[in-house]
C-alpha cells in the first residue's frame, strides 16, 4: 500500500464528524487489514419471539425514565 501525500502521515485511524458533529473513527484500509478473517457465528434461539411493547410498558418505561432523571437532576 502506497501511503505518499497521505495526510494521516501514517496513522492508522482518522477521525470525521457526523452530522451532529460528533467525532466518528473512520478505519483506514490497513487497519482493515489487520482486522480477523473469521467470526465466530452465535446461534440465535428463535424459539420464542420478542413480545410486542403494549401502551402499558411504553408508559411504565417513561415514568422510570423521568424519575431517574429527576433524581439525577437533583444531584
Amino acid at each position: 500500500m502506497d501511503n505518499t501525500g497521505d495526510p494521516r502521515d501514517g496513522r492508522e485511524t482518522s477521525f470525521s464528524s457526523d452530522e451532529d458533529g460528533e467525532d466518528i473513527q473512520i478505519l483506514t484500509e490497513r487497519q482493515l487489514e489487520k482486522r480477523p478473517q473469521s467470526t465466530q457465528e452465535k446461534a440465535v434461539d428463535k424459539a420464542q419471539p420478542a413480545a410486542p411493547l403494549t401502551r402499558s410498558d411504553i408508559t411504565d418505561l417513561l415514568a422510570a425514565l423521568m424519575s431517574t432523571n429527576e433524581t439525577l437532576q437533583q444531584q
